[in-house]
């Protein structure tokens, strides 16, 4: 890069060179000439910019004409990203964060939004990017004060939904996943379980997620990684309908959540549900009757009465054609591990063991599980409200897995660095926080969170420092056409 140096010379001129700094070391690249007036160094000085421009394209950030403008008398402070954090400001305030009064739920919910690292990492990246600056002891104080503001987070989103979003307590959305620590050691709370992450031999923890029907979440628990998700539904439900005084409330979930005493509790304190229900185990004649009335046809549905609550059947054949094609596969790999059996290391669906101790497709299973391919089963307790109603709530679960995979893939979620709990508690609430940000991009302006702080991060600001007044000047450059876009969709100024 060519600079524009002046320096006077023995006879008390001004000299005007164009330089180039390399290894630290002053390199002239070309003397324009030297100037006894004001008007002759004006002169020059523009002289020597258009020879830079013409020869290199290179603008100046500044352009004034007066000399202690030019570089050697600037200090140059780097690119920083403070529009990207004014924006990412503007709807945390939007959400009603804001009042909550502790800034570093505001800096590390933005950063982590922006550019999700460990607290360590995020301490410097918020110098780095935003020119924000504390010591790792304020961070810490300001995280701890969080340790009592669940409810106030929660109320904040509940609010905001309402408002946005015409929530009203009457439907809910309920999924878990968990969260694996980069660690080996277990405790009360981080403990070895099931792990969605193929995680087994690390420590979990088991968070519990409830958003609305667009996706948005209202409220967050967390659960020892021991813990089966089924046990977790309860507990956080409850939570959910007493601290909130929700009363006329419908909880969707997946099949994972089912059992007979989830299904009384539920009816007990007089809550409605829809859940996913496992066709697998149901009794060969309700099958085949299940199989005749459905027919293959797209878009039929039976009911039939159960234990479990009403029971909903649908047979769809853009399900079928999906099913066909896993079922196909995983035959076909049966009868590969079968041709190879020292392969078979672990229990395989469709393989058994037959009377002479080989190995053989379990063509019983086959036959029942091929008979349930595009069909999709449904258990309610609501009354007085149609099948396709039902069904289309119940594929709304799909937004709370998108939340999930948000925050665990754009979010950076897990793995988690914490050790304490109280620490722990506070790094989900901070992610509760990114992922109501992320949401409200994601719903409002039409587009990711990862495409949208692409488009934030290609705005810069350039910034330097007179050396001698102390004045910080900055350059920013255009705004992409498709970012203006984003930002009159959430309706933001730029």
């Amino acid at each position: 890069m060519m600079y524009v140096r002046t320096t006077k010379t023995k006879s008390g001129a001004t000299a005007v060179q164009i330089v180039s700094y390399i290894r630290r070391k002053t390199i002239i690249n070309k003397h324009i000439g030297s100037a006894n007036t004001e008007e002759q160094l004006e002169f020059l000085l523009e002289t020597a910019r258009k020879y830079i421009l013409k020869q290199s394209g290179q603008r100046f950030l500044l352009q004034s004409q007066n000399k202690d403008y030019f570089l050697n008398k600037y200090k140059y402070t780097g690119i920083k990203y403070n529009f990207a954090y004014e924006i990412l400001e503007d709807i945390y305030k939007k959400i009603g964060f804001h009042k909550i009064e502790n800034f570093c739920l505001k800096d590390f919910s933005i950063i982590r939004v922006f550019d999700p690292s460990s607290k360590q990492k995020s301490l410097e990246l918020l110098n780095t990017y935003f020119d924000l600056s504390y010591s790792k002891g304020d961070m810490y104080r300001k995280l701890k004060a969080l340790s009592g503001q669940q409810a106030s987070i929660e109320k904040t989103c509940i609010k905001f939904a309402e408002k946005s979003f015409n929530f009203n307590f009457n439907m809910v959305f309920y999924d878990v996943t968990t969260l694996y620590f980069e660690s080996f050691e277990e405790d009360e709370l981080r403990k070895c379980g099931f792990s969605k992450d193929n995680k087994h031999n690390q420590p979990q923890i088991v968070i519990g997620l409830i958003v609305n029907d667009e996706g948005f979440p209202i409220s967050v628990q967390i659960f020892e990684g021991s813990k089966f998700e089924g046990h977790t539904l309860l507990p956080s439900i409850l939570r959910f309908k007493k601290q909130y005084t929700a009363k006329d409330l419908t909880v969707i979930a997946d099949a994972a959540m089912i059992s007979l005493d989830n299904i009384k509790n539920l009816r007990t304190k007089r809550l409605k549900y829809i859940v996913g229900a496992r066709l697998g185990n149901i009794k060969a004649e309700v099958l085949q009757k299940l199989v005749r009335k459905l027919n293959q046809v797209d878009g039929n549905t039976l009911r039939k009465r159960t234990k479990y609550g009403m029971m909903i059947c649908e047979f769809s054949m853009k399900r079928y054609k999906k099913d066909m094609h896993e079922f196909d596969k995983q035959i076909s790999k049966a009868k590969q591990r079968i041709k190879n059996p020292s392969k078979l290391l672990s229990r395989f669906k469709y393989i058994q063991k037959s009377n002479n101790s080989d190995f053989e497709l379990n063509k019983k299973l086959i036959e029942k599980n091929k008979k349930l391919l595009g069909i999709k089963g449904y258990y309610t307790n609501l009354r007085g409200v149609s099948d396709d109603k039902i069904i289309n709530h119940y594929h709304n679960l799909w937004k709370i897995e998108k939340a999930f995979r948000i925050s665990k893939s754009d979010l950076n979620m897990r793995p988690i660095f914490s050790r304490k709990e109280d620490m722990i508690r506070i790094h989900i609430l901070i992610c509760f926080v990114s992922l109501a940000i992320s949401k409200y991009v994601e719903l409002n302006g039409h587009i990711s969170i990862k495409r949208f702080c692409r488009l934030l991060k290609s705005v810069t600001r350039a910034q330097m420092i007179n050396t001698i007044t102390g004045e910080k000047s900055v350059m920013q450059n255009e705004i992409p056409a498709e970012l203006k876009n984003c930002l009159r969709n959430l309706s933001l100024s730029y």
